[in-house]
């Protein structure tokens, strides 16, 4: 039978801090934080068709003698695959991936002065956010050597930084509608 392993191994570690002082009568809120992470999973799969020594074990017998290990494939009958034929067109398959995700960030809120209306707010913050993966499949799988839909190896990442500034500005207070 196929059989499908996998063994993944995650990490994730997450902090932070806050708080908040004055300045004047106004209070002030801050917060940082930061997050690291990684998962690591490797995929092993054992009796996969190889296609190519499929292609050959069903080709020209004359041709099998000539590579190690090739046994004539016969699939017509009963229990007519023996061990050796089976060998020779399944593999196991061993893949790899990996994803890695780096992240602080930091806040600021609080109001400036009084309005009519209740007190102009803000808040501000910063982002940095990196996150990379990778992907190594099996090199039958990369050949395009397998029943299955042939994968390339791949690998890439990005890096954000984000700022974001929000006031608020009360305009109206205890009138029909706004409250």
């Amino acid at each position: 039978p196929r059989i499908f392993n996998q063994d993944v191994d995650t990490w994730y570690v997450s902090g932070g801090f806050d708080g908040e002082f004055s300045i004047g009568d106004r209070e002030m809120y801050w917060d940082v934080s930061a997050i690291r992470s990684e998962n690591n999973a490797k995929q092993t799969k054992l009796n996969q068709f190889n296609a190519r020594s499929l292609n050959v074990a069903l080709g020209d017998p004359a041709v099998c003698a000539t590579i190690p290990g090739c046994v004539p494939l016969n699939i017509v009958g009963e229990n007519s695959i023996t061990p050796e034929m089976a060998a020779f067109v399944t593999y196991t398959g061993l893949d790899a991936s990996s994803q890695e995700l780096t992240d602080a960030s930091a806040n600021l809120s609080g109001s400036f002065f009084d309005l009519p209306a209740g007190a102009l707010g803000f808040a501000i913050g910063y982002e940095h956010r990196e996150e990379d993966g990778s992907f190594t499949p099996d090199p039958v799988v990369a050949a395009g050597e397998t029943a299955d839909v042939p994968t390339s190896p791949t690998a890439g990442g990005y890096d954000v930084d984000e700022v974001y500034a929000e006031v608020d500005v009360p305009i109206l207070k205890d009138r029909p509608g706004a409250n």
